[in-house]
């Protein structure tokens, strides 16, 4: 059987850690031994893992054993930049080796002293907008080098890849779009919530951080409700920005607009209630929520990110904004006084809902790893 090692910062919630979630869910476990290596023991979808993964956490913190030993292991990883960093931390061989978040996972994987398994990177950032492990490495030459040890590396989208390949290398580049669990998301979406919709809904979901770009959206939703249009706005999720947001929803009056869900464990069953969804972000590698939406065969405005195209087409399946307020703004106004444009992209997005289901990310994933081979 082959040994398949794949190496993450952490579980921690969010779309690159539910993507890997999504990805292990496809492979066949009784053609392939999986090993899972975490760094930190941020374990919010541990409970997602089947139970023949094998699952290790570099950096315990039990006791103050942990402790004096994780000093060590965080020096190692950031002073050294050689096989010394693998074989401190991997002490058995596998077949196919890989690195599935940036930063300290691919500096352990392209440092690998197996000369005979096939090691690959995932690339799930958009390297134009802030190259994401620059910090960890002494320039970008050493950063180059580093990811040209990868036999293959796999990029979540096209202009994830082509950004990735203007700023580090387009050595062995792959696109593969994140595999997703469509049976379990409208599996979810049937759970009956405690709130009541009784007006149109727009809803956000994401990471509450200022890259997610959710306080453009209150501007244009204070703008769209002074103007006099009449529906509600759910944003789902946690994050930095939380409090800026509230702050800024209380200033201006918005609270009887706009409702924050905060974390959800089960954010569809609020996502299928709603009628539109949008997505602010200033930047993305691959949305996942995108996807989810899809799914629930939810009508979508976005602005322009990498991502967008593969999933939306050219506007065909879902509307692509200029990435900037005033586009945002036009668009979202546009599509609820149009009810006509409306319902074609809730048309298209009921068309596009079939191209994201199980069968065929267990067919593209164990594909793509029988390809490694």
């Amino acid at each position: 059987m082959k040994k398949i090692l794949f190496i993450a910062k952490d579980l921690k919630l969010g779309g690159v850690s539910k993507a890997l979630i999504n990805l292990l869910k496809c492979i066949d476990l009784n053609k392939f031994n999986i090993t899972l290596v975490t760094l930190f023991a941020d374990n919010d979808y541990k409970n997602k893992l089947d139970s023949k993964i094998k699952h290790l956490i570099l950096f315990e913190n039990n006791n103050y054993l942990d402790k004096f030993t994780n000093k060590i292991k965080g020096r190692i990883l950031r002073h050294f930049n050689n096989s010394l960093v693998y074989d401190f931390f991997i002490k058995e061989k596998y077949d196919i080796e890989i690195s599935f978040m940036t930063n300290y996972p691919n500096k352990i994987i392209a440092n690998s002293s197996n000369k005979d398994s096939i090691k690959i990177g995932w690339i799930h950032g958009n390297y134009n907008y802030k190259n994401y492990d620059l910090e960890i490495y002494k320039n970008l030459e050493e950063q180059k080098k580093t990811y040209n040890k990868f036999n293959h590396i796999v990029c979540v989208s096209s202009e994830c890849k082509d950004a990735f390949s203007n700023i580090v290398t387009d050595k062995d580049l792959i696109t593969m779009v994140n595999p997703i669990d469509s049976i379990e998301i409208k599996e979810l979406s049937k759970e009956k919530v405690s709130i009541e919709k009784d007006i149109f809904t727009i809803c956000s979901v994401g990471r509450l951080s200022e890259e997610k770009g959710f306080m453009r959206l209150l501007k244009i939703h204070k703008k769209l409700i002074e103007e006099g249009f009449k529906y509600k706005l759910w944003i789902i999720g946690d994050g930095p920005e939380k409090n800026n947001l509230i702050n800024y929803i209380n200033k201006n009056n918005l609270n009887k607009h706009t409702l924050l869900l905060g974390y959800q464990s089960n954010p569809y069953k609020f996502m299928v209630l709603s009628d539109l969804y949008v997505c602010p972000s200033y930047t993305e590698a691959l949305s996942t929520t995108i996807q989810e939406f899809l799914i629930l065969k939810k009508p979508i405005v976005t602005t322009s990110c990498p991502g967008m195209k593969d999933l939306l087409g050219d506007s065909k399946y879902g509307i692509i904004t200029q990435n900037n307020s005033d586009d945002l703004y036009n668009e979202l106004k546009n599509i609820l006084i149009n009810k006509k444009k409306f319902n074609y992209y809730k048309e298209k997005a009921v068309a596009r809902s079939s191209n994201f289901n199980l069968d065929k990310s267990i067919t593209d994933i164990n594909k793509l790893i029988n390809n490694f081979q």
